[in-house]
């Protein structure tokens, strides 16, 4: 599907996370690594 799992993080936590993600790297499998360990 292509979809990024935020685990237990609220909306708002996760949009911040997926902002300063996308600054990063636009690779999917990165930025789930992020949103796995942040």
């Amino acid at each position: 599907l292509g979809t990024i799992v935020s685990d237990n993080l609220n909306p708002q936590k996760a949009r911040i996370l997926l902002m300063l993600a996308l600054t990063i790297t636009k690779d999917k499998n990165k930025i789930q690594e992020m949103f796995l360990t942040y």
